[in-house]
């Protein structure tokens, strides 16, 4: 009769070896380190379209009110780059004690004005709902940049009344 050799099982040590989890776990760095860049790219670029949506947003919502004459007032965009946050306010002027203002903060590096506007407001005027601002050398057409790292949105406010994400007034 035969019977297996125990003893030759003995010798047989089970696991893993040093070199082998030295190069799991440089793989794992790899691919870690490869992947955050992308990771974070793809995080800015979804932050700066949010921030792009949620002042289109706004700028929608401060004309409708303008031309529906809501409260028999106008309606504007005041922006405070310094502090990162808008605000949707009533009235001709931006007041911050108006307890009416609608506040949002955004997540943004900068938003520039091209042309610059004196107080970073703009107003729609009532019932037409056309902008328009309180500095006296204001261009009806104006483009807000969003910038947040390498990634850049712009919303063209157009003198007709249009309100678009991109370069175009057409």
């Amino acid at each position: 009769m035969f019977k297996p050799n125990k003893n030759k099982n003995k010798n047989f040590k089970k696991g893993f070896t040093l070199v082998e989890i030295l190069l799991a776990i440089t793989l794992l760095i790899t691919i870690g380190a490869l992947s955050v860049p992308v990771a974070l790219g793809i995080y800015d670029r979804q932050m700066n379209q949010t921030v792009t949506d949620e002042i289109y947003t706004a700028l929608k919502k401060a004309q409708a009110y303008s031309m529906l004459a809501k409260s028999d007032s106008q309606f504007g965009i005041k922006f405070d780059n310094a502090n990162n946050y808008f605000v949707l306010f009533q009235g001709d002027t931006y007041s911050e004690s108006d307890v009416q203002n609608e506040k949002s903060y955004i997540y943004s590096n900068e938003i520039v004005f091209e042309p610059s506007i004196n107080e970073d407001v703009i107003l729609f005027e009532k019932n037409t709902g056309l902008p328009t601002t309180t500095d006296p050398v204001f261009s009806a057409t104006t483009t807000i940049t969003v910038n947040l790292g390498n990634n850049v949105k712009k919303i063209r406010v157009c003198e007709t009344g249009l309100i678009e994400i991109g370069d175009s007034c057409d």
